[in-house]
């Protein structure tokens, strides 16, 4: 089993269900009767937390190019939502493609960034990630409607989905570019290349080539 399906945040970071429970006494019952919109889980600080450790979790794939201090996901993660908030056409929905935007890499703070490298299938890479979706977002009111938001983003099955994972490509493209420029030797040919492989539409391609 490749290394990053271990997750990379720390036990005191994990999710524990068990754990997650006895927190629940810890958050006052004012706190509930603020908010009866959410559900007990969610208000549980160490949840918050452990889905939080996403700022923790590195790029693989820039490390596995001998990069270091590299950009965690939880700031891939805005730079996607943030190309989503410039460049979305008018048709779509803005609350879906930002919700959609957040969320696409938030299993990756359990199962790791498993990249090409790590030669998983995709369809097995899914799985995890659904799993992994499913335990994060238990006791969410949203849930449902949070997950099938994700799976639309992962599987492209709607224009907001499709156009998410476009400036997911997009925004290694850019980022790959940065590091090109910063840094000395580091040759961002192969990145370019997957990034253009996901992308479609022409103006998105324009700005992901140098």
């Amino acid at each position: 089993m490749p290394a990053c399906w271990v997750s990379i945040v720390d036990e005191s970071m994990a999710v524990d269900r068990d754990a997650a429970s006895k927190q629940i006494g810890i958050v006052s019952n004012t706190a509930f009767e603020n908010r009866p919109d959410l559900g007990r889980r969610m208000l549980d600080r160490e949840n918050l937390k452990a889905m939080l450790g996403l700022k923790r979790v590195d790029r693989a794939g820039w490390l596995s190019h001998g990069l270091s201090n590299v950009e965690s996901v939880a700031a891939h993660s805005w730079g996607v939502a943030f190309l989503t908030l410039m460049l979305k056409p008018e048709n779509l929905d803005a609350e879906k493609v930002l919700k959609m935007a957040i969320l696409h890499d938030l299993a990756e703070v359990v199962i790791g960034d498993v990249t090409p490298k790590d030669e998983v299938p995709e369809a097995e890479k899914l799985i995890l990630e659904t799993s992994a979706m499913k335990n994060l977002l238990q006791g969410h009111p949203a849930a449902a409607e949070l997950l099938e938001l994700w799976l639309e983003c992962e599987t492209r099955s709607t224009p907001e989905g499709d156009f998410v994972k476009q400036c997911d490509k997009l925004d290694m493209a850019l980022q790959a570019q940065i590091y090109s420029g910063a840094l000395t030797g580091f040759d961002p040919s192969e990145f370019l290349a997957s990034a253009l492989q996901g992308i479609e539409d022409p103006a998105l391609r324009e700005l992901a080539q140098p």
